[in-house]
């Protein structure tokens, strides 16, 4: 039996276009899109601009079955992820997404496990895709997913290939070395922390990279600016966005010239974190002056033992404080510190506003700790979130990410301090020096 395969081509910018024949195609991943048709192809086609997937097919719960983006380009639908040592998928696989709910309860229909069957059979043969590779997304990212959840997997995986004589799969490449195991499993759990989900192959994220502007703050928003709509990431340095009528083309906010365009976006930025952009403030110019990266605070006060208060707010690369009442006087916390000699003008202010940065992700300042030593001493800003442990392989790391870089040790090895960025040359000799 023939089917129809309905063509609703994605947009351009929702995948990676390839030249005919220089893809590897052994792999076939399948989802479900926790959701209904109308709302699953809007996404899947790429116009949902905070939310930017796609997949080569999709089949609906009558059956029919959508082409959004053709075999030989690469889809975004696997993310984060690994399978017979190789990570992201992406790059040799085919994804299909089902419709439905994804809760275990709602059903997939007969008539669209038929389609998903013929497709599938199709697929297999057409590119002698063993049966190790025909696996559900769970599998390949199995701490981030569970789709397709309820699929009946084994009896439809028997089925896929019955009459089909499996063929061995490829020779498992070398696994990626422990650097890069380690790197991809921190740029994860850094887009994690704010909601969001690494793609290596999205032009921000390689981006973001390239030009060393530190962790995620925010997943993808969008914002109104010169009769256009924009698309926007922020990061520890930076905000970085691009017009969906030129998503190729990506601006950083530190670099924007067109004065509405500029405005548009600080503002849009600053109420991601629920803060006011004032232009006319003096607080607020010296923050552009200086460039002190993102609020993650709004203006609060601070009182010493001592009786002395102060106004402060805390952005991702510093630490902004004025005297009570006296708000044309601006200063910073990093020059209240001699990270050479550990000394300081005002030990109390410099102690309090450090722990005040801390305190907003759930800890303290600790400045006996090489961590935070590391920081401090290299400028790397405010912390973004409090440490976690991952674990990598066979070895177990802790991390930080602040306003300039994530930061790692082995754990137990404390004094030993890296940084996530220095692990990314490879990458952006890979990613080129384009902005795509």
């Amino acid at each position: 039996m023939v089917r129809t395969i309905l063509q609703y081509p994605a947009l351009s910018s929702a995948f990676t276009m390839m030249p005919a024949g220089k893809r590897r195609i052994d792999m076939i991943v399948l989802h479900a899109t926790a959701g209904s048709k109308a709302g699953d192809l809007f996404t899947l086609m790429g116009r949902d601009r905070t939310h930017l997937v796609s997949v080569h097919y999709y089949v609906s719960k009558l059956g029919e079955i959508y082409q959004l983006v053709q075999d030989k380009d690469t889809a975004w639908h696997a993310g984060v992820s690994y399978w017979e040592g190789e990570n992201d998928c992406n790059r040799f696989s085919l994804g299909i997404e089902l419709e439905n709910l994804n809760n275990g309860v709602d059903k997939y229909t007969q008539a669209q496990q038929d389609a998903l069957l013929w497709l599938c059979q199709t697929k297999i043969q057409q590119y002698n895709i063993p049966r190790s590779r025909l696996v559900r997304h769970l599998e390949i990212a199995p701490h981030r997913k569970t789709d397709p959840r309820g699929f009946p997997w084994d009896s439809f995986k028997n089925a896929a290939y019955q009459g089909i004589p499996d063929v061995p799969p490829p020779p498992p490449p070398p696994p990626p070395s422990p650097d890069v195991q380690l790197r991809d499993a921190l740029l994860d759990w850094s887009y994690r922390q704010v909601r969001h989900v690494y793609h290596p192959d999205w032009a921000m994220h390689q981006y973001a990279i390239r030009e060393r502007i530190g962790p995620p703050l925010s997943p993808p928003f969008g914002f109104r600016a010169n009769g256009q709509t924009w698309v926007a990431e922020l990061y520890g340095v930076d905000a970085i966005c691009s017009s969906t009528n030129d998503w190729q083309t990506i601006l950083k906010l530190s670099e924007i010239t067109d004065d509405g365009l500029k405005t548009a976006f600080r503002t849009a930025a600053w109420a991601e974190y629920g803060v006011q952009y004032h232009p006319d403030w003096a607080q607020h110019q010296f923050v552009e002056q200086k460039q002190l990266g993102l609020p993650l605070s709004e203006n609060v006060r601070l009182t010493l033992p001592d009786g002395r208060a102060f106004g402060t707010q805390i952005f991702s690369l510093d630490t902004m404080y004025s005297p009570d009442g006296m708000w044309e006087t601006v200063d910073l916390l990093s020059t209240l510190a001699n990270t050479e000699t550990n000394t300081s003008p005002d030990p109390a202010l410099r102690d309090a506003l450090a722990n005040q940065a801390y305190q907003r992700v759930g800890t303290s300042y600790h400045p006996d700790w090489a961590m935070h030593q590391y920081a401090q001493g290299n400028g790397l800003g405010s912390a973004l979130t409090d440490q976690a442990v991952l674990n990598v392989g066979t070895h177990e790391y802790v991390a930080m990410p602040f306003g300039r870089a994530v930061i790692y040790s082995p754990f137990g090895d404390w004094g030993i301090v890296h940084r996530l960025d220095e692990l990314f040359e490879a990458m952006v000799s890979a990613f080129g020096t384009g902005h795509a």
